[in-house]
């Protein structure tokens, strides 16, 4: 059989338990005294000393208040099993919900941006860059420069050259309101100035190409997609075309 759980007042000791006989015992003449005086008064004295008597009886007897007891009895009572289980299980479940909510707002995210699709005029252009094939081998940028620019002039009128801004910076080439920026065997330091030099050309235009031609690790490729990516340029305001010639 279960164990019957022990009471406060089952763990009191016989010398307690005698003491506080006594107290009742001197707590019941004065009342008896001051019934004698005013029966009144002492009536209302014994019935507010029953009351309050009684309900310390029931908390050390039972460990509860009598009146706890019996509101939650009625409050369990109203309310039918199987809504008392829904109701419960609602409550599991926002606390989940209020759980998983907190360990996401604690975490770090990063939003990667949205790549949009090129213009038909900024699409025409990269279809030329990527259709550009040297007829000779390419020994440095300026060379790069000189056989693309005049690959691609053919085709688009516009295009000007080492067109200046006024922070004194220069851009490869621009056509319309789409600038180019070219690249050739970059490393990493060479990445972080074409970074810089992106971000001063997007004050003064739409959209900018950055041409890249055999850059000389995979992580100076990385490098500058990260910066661009974290700024939310990337396939939105700057276009990369790598190109190997």
């Amino acid at each position: 059989m279960p164990r019957k759980q022990k009471t406060f007042w089952d763990s009191l000791s016989k010398d307690t338990k005698d003491l506080i006989a006594l107290f009742g015992l001197a707590v019941a003449v004065i009342i008896v005294a001051l019934v004698l005086q005013n029966p009144i008064v002492g009536l209302a004295i014994i019935g507010a000393l029953a009351i309050a008597g009684g309900t310390v009886y029931w908390k050390l007897k039972t460990g509860q208040w009598w009146f706890q007891t019996s509101s939650s009895r009625r409050d369990d009572s109203s309310v039918p099993p199987a809504k008392q289980t829904a109701v419960e299980e609602k409550k599991r479940m926002l606390g989940q919900s209020l759980s998983s909510d907190a360990t996401t707002s604690n975490r770090t995210t990063f939003t990667t941006p949205t790549i949009s699709t090129p213009n038909p005029h900024l699409q025409s252009i990269i279809s030329k860059i990527q259709q550009f094939r040297p007829l000779q081998r390419v020994y440095d940028e300026r060379q790069y420069q000189d056989m693309l620019f005049s690959f691609m002039s053919d085709t688009f009128r516009s295009l000007r050259r080492e067109v200046p801004f006024p922070n004194k910076k220069y851009i490869d080439a621009t056509i319309g309101n789409v600038g180019i920026e070219l690249k050739f065997q970059p490393n990493e330091g060479d990445m972080d100035r074409a970074y810089s030099q992106v971000e001063s050309y997007l004050d003064h235009l739409d959209q900018v190409i950055v041409v890249i031609s055999r850059p000389r690790t995979p992580d100076a490729m990385r490098y500058l997609e990260t910066k661009l990516q974290r700024r939310g340029w990337l396939s939105t305001r700057v276009f990369i075309v790598e190109q190997t010639v």
